[in-house]
């Protein structure tokens, strides 16, 4: 039973990844959407258990390589976090249409003392679904947090779909009226 949902998933996702991630080559896609299935059907992040996961007839030895070399020329840019939204509002079982107003939280967080994150998830049945994700390195370095945070506005704006109402919530690390300032430049 579990074989077949994830060849279902797997035939779902293929055509997911076709009408969303048309900037990617035909291998790409085909990589991704079985890399989609695979990720949702483990309980791992090890890519090696990863890789076990992959459709195809052969060893996980190799399953492992081909991982390898599409993780390498995977680029997570603009066009994926666009690709992405699409591919995130064509979901059946959201049903964004029918809210009035959709509901964006911004965050900033660290990842031990290596990296500066700021996400902006989406929400859906009380969970944050990731819409994008940003990174920069070195967090006891000094930044310019307003322009990071200028910089995910900017992108925001680019990937979210037009014919939509968005309020966007965020925690008092984002001081009120500069952030109220920068929204109206930036999303306006």
């Amino acid at each position: 039973m579990l074989v077949i949902m994830q060849e279902d998933f797997l035939k779902f996702a293929t055509i997911l990844t076709k009408k969303c991630f048309s900037h990617l080559n035909l291998s790409q896609q085909k990589n991704f959407a079985d890399l989609m299935t695979a990720f949702l059907s483990n309980t791992s992040f090890a890519l090696w258990d990863i890789a076990s996961s992959l459709s195809g007839n052969t060893t996980t030895k190799h399953k492992h390589k081909r991982l390898i070399y599409f993780l390498d020329s995977f680029t997570i840019d603009l066009n994926f976090w666009k690709s992405y939204s699409l591919a995130l509002f064509s979901l059946p079982g959201f049903r964004f249409k029918r809210r009035k107003m959709l509901t964006l939280a911004l965050d900033a967080t660290t990842l031990k003392d290596d990296f500066w994150i700021l996400a902006v998830t989406i929400s859906f049945n009380g969970r944050g679904i990731p819409l994008y994700l940003k990174s920069w390195k070195g967090v006891n370095e000094s930044y310019d947090y307003w322009g990071r945070v200028k910089s995910v506005l900017q992108a925001l704006k680019s990937i979210l779909p037009k014919g939509y109402l968005f309020e966007i919530v965020a925690d008092r690390g984002f001081q009120g009226d500069i952030m109220f300032q920068m929204c109206k430049e930036t999303l306006s």
